[in-house]
């Protein structure tokens, strides 16, 4: 008795959990504030491969002739559209399916059988493709505020890059083909963010093509915003044979969080967020990279 009386309260709590949850995540845009004083913390790097002494990464290149893609790009940011737009187009996009090795290289030979692949995949394949010739490239996490409470559809993956003749890091929508301008500016993920909240009709979404049109932009805009929250990337970027990976005060990432917002520990209610250093500092988030071999 005692136990099915065990059961019968724990099913009751398990259920009233659930109904304070939410299918698909709120479409609301918080107003969001970050700290822009001294860096919170001090001794850790993103750090980088060094391209052009990285077995991966020049077996990237050369297995997919991604020389020649930038043959005739003079600065990193037309290489960066180039390269943007040439991994966005080897597969249409499959929210669901996942690849047998999640590495640029295996999910690129995968598509050529036809398979499709989401979001995730995209970045991998565009930051590493970045990688190859010699731009430091991120895969970036977005989610939404009720990422712990949402039980799908609470995170995006995107990529930023630094671009060295612009000292600043960039977002690349890899799924989607895109970098924010402002003024004519490319803009990293929280500079995106802002735009959309306080200089919309500005704001513009290039492409390899140019602007994208209105239309797509509006759409765009409508779907990404809720996700520009929260922000995480790991602190190690090397490809390849790693033996040991870089973590920093025992933790393998870094995530940017809002002012006064709290620490997400779980993810689409019945998920883990792990492994995860908190930061409320752009200068943390926004540190430049490291070429360390």
């Amino acid at each position: 008795m005692r136990k099915k009386i065990f059961l019968i309260i724990n099913g009751l709590l398990i259920l009233s959990f659930i109904s304070s949850c939410h299918f698909m995540p709120s479409n609301e845009i918080y107003k969001v504030e970050f700290n822009v004083t001294e860096s919170e913390y001090s001794n850790y790097d993103f750090v980088f491969s060094d391209y052009k002494k990285n077995n991966y990464l020049d077996s990237l290149r050369k297995e997919f002739k991604i020389d020649s893609l930038i043959l005739n790009a003079n600065t990193d940011l037309q290489k960066a559209l180039i390269i943007l737009d040439w991994s966005s187009k080897r597969w249409e996009h499959s929210g669901s399916n996942t690849p047998e090795k999640s590495d640029a290289i295996s999910i690129l030979n995968e598509a050529k059988t036809g398979q499709n692949f989401r979001c995730v995949e995209y970045s991998i394949v565009l930051s590493s493709s970045l990688k190859s010739i010699g731009i430091p490239a991120r895969i970036i996490g977005l989610k939404v505020k009720d990422v712990g409470s949402t039980l799908a559809g609470a995170g995006h993956v995107a990529v930023e890059a630094y671009l060295y003749e612009l000292n600043k890091w960039i977002f690349l929508d890899g799924q989607m083909n895109y970098i924010p301008f402002l003024n004519n500016n490319p803009l990293n993920a929280v500079e995106f963010r802002n735009a959309i909240t306080r200089d919309k009709k500005q704001l513009e979404l290039r492409s390899i093509d140019g602007k994208v049109s209105e239309e797509d932009t509006k759409l765009i805009l409508d779907w990404i915003a809720k996700y520009l929250f929260y922000f995480d990337t790991t602190f190690d970027k090397r490809e390849g044979k790693v033996t040991e990976k870089i973590t920093y005060k025992g933790k393998s990432k870094l995530m940017l969080v809002p002012n006064g917002a709290e620490n997400p520990e779980r993810f689409q209610v019945f998920g883990s967020i792990n492994n995860m250093l908190y930061t409320h500092n752009l200068k943390d988030f926004y540190k430049k990279p490291k070429v360390i071999e």
